[in-house]
């Protein structure tokens, strides 16, 4: 039933400190006007900037393609880490 299908993911409404992206770091970059199987995929290369707080707002990223400079509000961090001699 649908009531079923809702309960499969659980969202919480508080904000849980979430760890930093750290170089090397594989994810997906959002883009609103593309469905998600189409976003891009990069390595993050460098972290650019880190407030006093200790959270880092973005990431400079290499894709197939290009370089980038992204917030991290527009990445989604998938489970990998990819190897040094690949960054």
């Amino acid at each position: 039933s649908r009531e079923y299908l809702l309960n499969l993911q659980h969202r919480d409404n508080r904000k849980l400190p979430l760890p930093n992206l750290t170089t090397g770091d594989l994810v997906l970059m959002m883009e609103p006007n593309l469905p998600r199987g189409e976003w891009r995929m990069g390595i993050v290369t460098d972290v650019t900037r880190k407030l006093r707080d200790g959270y880092v707002r973005s990431v400079g990223l290499r894709t197939s393609k290009s370089h980038y400079e992204r917030p991290v509000s527009k990445l989604v961090k998938l489970g990998l880490k990819c190897l040094p001699e690949t960054i």
